[in-house]
């Protein structure tokens, strides 16, 4: 009787155990899909700029975006920055998107950039 209570005790410690692990992942998953998207609607942003080129960037300065990619994640922002580049001719385009991923959590964050030169860069 009571090795039956104590393999029935173990038994209900190591479900909980496995209970708790499946839930870690569960929200692991759901992190990695919201980064996933990030990346995907920031690398979209500068392909596109990249696409149009040096030519076709807006002025210095930040912009904000509101593209449809950024409505699964929660509480989503995003900011594409054109700076002033390294060499004469050129800008740095920076996208920066931000999301909560549950409301009182801090925010998470994805940067990207990429140098646009006049004529490319070689």
């Amino acid at each position: 009787m009571i090795s039956t209570l104590v393999g029935i005790g173990f038994l209900a410690v190591t479900l909980a155990g496995v209970v708790q692990l499946y839930s870690l992942a569960s929200m692991a998953v759901s992190v990695a899909d919201s980064r996933t998207i990030a990346l995907m609607a920031a690398e979209t942003r500068i392909e596109t700029a990249q696409a149009h080129g040096y030519a076709g960037l807006p002025a210095i300065g930040q912009y904000p975006i509101d593209d449809a990619m950024l409505a699964p994640l929660p509480d989503a922002s995003g900011t594409i920055t054109v700076a002033q580049g390294p060499q004469p001719q050129s800008r740095t385009v920076s996208v920066k998107i931000s999301w909560r991923q549950r409301p009182g959590r801090q925010l998470s964050t994805v940067r990207l950039s990429r140098i646009i030169a006049a004529g490319g860069m070689s």
